[in-house]
């Protein structure tokens, strides 16, 4: 594997191919974008907290 870096991306080679490309993103503007809570999330939503300490008490 070989990782190459420029301006304009990052670029993951293997055998002198190109595999896989990441393009850099705006840190301002990707806090603000709203996204589908991940089935694989590990946190709960606070009102399934509370609901699962009102069931402990």
């Amino acid at each position: 594997m070989d990782v190459r870096i420029d301006d304009t991306g990052v670029y993951i080679f293997k055998d002198d191919k190109k595999v896989a490309e990441a393009k850099p993103v705006s840190m301002t503007d990707n806090a603000h974008v709203k996204r589908v809570r991940s089935p694989f999330s590990v946190t709960q939503p606070a009102e399934e907290e509370r609901k699962e300490e009102n069931n402990r008490v």
